[in-house]
């Protein structure tokens, strides 16, 4: 039986912050085409992180093998890294990058004798996606994508 550590909670909640956008309505009407850009990246974004976070709740629950979810990290990273976006994002792009790969790496040092490190380098992952996420809402409300009100208040 494996044990998975309290740091994948971390994981969830700073995936529920990208998730919130990404199933915000969005405001479309006579926007400018870069809110347009940021609208339609956000949306992308969460859809990965939505995958990001079953993968980690299914391997949390022991749903899914660790070898299992790695290979799904990697086909998210690699979704991630191809992914189009607008040039004021690039900062936020490559966070929510180093992140997933730092939680793969986690996931894929996972062991009795590295849980230490693993636990480290997917709590650091998740923190980096938190700071992601909440710059995600920011830029959202800023551009008018979603309310000031509909923000969680933690």
């Amino acid at each position: 039986m494996r044990i998975i550590s309290p740091s994948f909670r971390s994981i969830s909640f700073a995936l529920s912050f990208v998730i919130l956008v990404g199933l915000s309505p969005f405001y479309f009407s006579e926007a400018a085409e870069s809110q347009d850009d940021i609208a339609i990246y956000i949306k992308d974004v969460s859809s990965i992180m939505t995958k990001v976070d079953a993968v980690t709740r299914e391997i949390q629950l022991n749903f899914l093998p660790i070898s299992t979810g790695v290979s799904r990290m990697d086909t998210y990273i690699g979704e991630l890294a191809s992914m189009q976006y607008p040039e004021d994002l690039s900062r936020l792009q490559k966070m929510i990058l180093l992140s997933s790969k730092k939680i793969r790496m986690g996931l894929l040092l996972f062991s009795v004798e590295r849980r230490e490190i693993s636990e480290r380098l997917i709590k650091n992952g998740a923190r980096l996606l938190k700071y992601a996420a909440n710059d995600i809402l920011e830029i959202a409300e800023r551009e008018g994508l979603i309310q000031h009100k509909e923000r969680s208040k933690e």
